[in-house]
C-alpha cells in the first residue's frame, strides 16, 4: 500500500491560508506552526504580528479550521529578491529540513518568476505588491512546518481540477480578468485543469497555486482508489450561497496495482 495525499480544490479553489488550515485540521502541531509564523516578523522589519491562531468553525454547515492572522505591514511593496532573502533566512533560523526549505523557496521562486515575466522585469529587480507582505511568508513557512510535522513531504500528491473563480479582479495594477496573470503563469504547463468553481471572485491565489505545483501534484479528474485515513478541511475567508468555502485534503492508502476497471472475484468450489 502507498500513502497518497489528495488536494481537492475543485469547488472553492486553493489559497495559502486554506492549505495551511487544512493541515492543522489534519492534526499538524498548532503551537509549532504558530511559533514558526511569529519568527517571520524578525525578517520583515516593517511588519508586526498582533495575533496568530487557528479557529475551529464551520462553513455552510461543514466543520473546518480557519487561519486567523492579524498583522500590520507598512511596506506596500518589496523587491522579489528582498522577499526571497527574508524568507530564506527565516527558514534557516527554524532549522527546516532541506526538503522543507526547498518547498518554501521553490514555491516563492515560482511566484517571483511569474511576476517578472508579467512585468517584463528581471528576477532580481521585479517588485512584488500584494504577495510581498508578511502573510505570504506566514503561509509558506507555516505550511512547510505543518507538512514536515505530518511527514507528508515525501508522499505522492494528487490534485483535482482547480477552481479559480470568475469575473474581474482589482489589485495594484488595476482590473484584470479572473484568473489573474500570475495564476496563469504559475499553472502554465502543469496539466492541471482550471475551472470556475462555485463561488464568485478570486478563489485561487498565487501562493496557493505555487505551493500546489511545488508539491509535485499530479492532476486527477476523479479520486484514485484510496482507503481514506484522515480528512482535513481548511476554510477560506469568504462565504457563498449553497456551497462551503473549503479546501479538502485527504490522506489515505492506495494500492498502485488497482485501477478503476478491476474487481475482486471469489470462486467457491464444492
Amino acid at each position: 500500500m502507498t500513502k497518497i495525499v489528495i488536494i481537492d480544490s475543485q469547488i472553492a479553489g486553493i489559497s495559502g491560508d486554506m492549505l495551511l488550515s487544512s493541515l492543522i485540521d489534519l492534526g499538524a502541531n498548532k503551537k509549532k506552526v504558530i511559533d514558526s509564523i511569529y519568527a517571520c516578523q524578525d525578517y520583515f522589519k516593517e511588519a508586526r504580528i498582533r495575533k496568530v491562531d487557528f479557529l475551529k468553525t464551520t462553513s455552510h454547515g461543514i466543520s473546518c479550521t480557519k487561519f486567523l492572522f492579524d498583522y500590520s505591514d507598512s511596506a506596500h511593496s518589496r523587491a522579489g529578491s528582498v522577499v526571497y532573502k527574508a524568507i530564506s533566512a527565516c527558514s534557516d533560523s527554524l532549522d527546516l529540513s532541506n526538503v522543507a526549505k526547498s518547498f518554501v523557496l521553490n514555491s516563492l521562486k515560482r511566484i517571483i518568476l511569474a511576476e517578472s515575466k508579467i512585468h517584463g522585469s528581471s528576477y532580481a529587480t521585479v517588485r512584488l505588491h500584494e504577495i510581498s507582505t508578511i502573510d505570504t511568508a506566514a503561509d509558506l513557512i507555516g505550511t512547510a512546518v505543518a507538512l514536515e510535522n505530518l511527514n507528508l513531504l515525501s508522499k505522492r500528491f494528487y490534485s483535482t481540477d482547480i477552481a479559480v473563480g470568475n469575473g474581474l479582479l482589482e489589485f495594484s495594477h488595476g482590473f484584470v480578468p479572473n484568473p489573474g496573470n500570475a495564476i496563469l503563469e504559475i499553472l502554465n504547463g502543469s496539466n492541471i485543469l482550471l475551472v470556475p468553481g462555485k463561488l464568485d471572485g478570486e478563489l485561487t491565489t498565487p501562493t496557493g497555486a505555487s505551493m500546489l505545483i511545488s508539491l509535485g501534484s499530479q492532476h486527477i479528474s476523479q479520486y484514485p482508489p484510496i482507503i481514506p485515513e484522515k480528512i482535513g478541511n481548511g476554510g477560506g475567508q469568504k462565504e457563498g450561497r449553497n456551497v462551503a468555502n473549503i479546501l479538502r485534503v485527504v490522506i489515505g492508502n492506495s494500492n498502485p496495482k488497482l485501477d478503476y476497471d478491476s474487481e475482486i472475484i471469489y470462486e467457491l468450489e464444492t
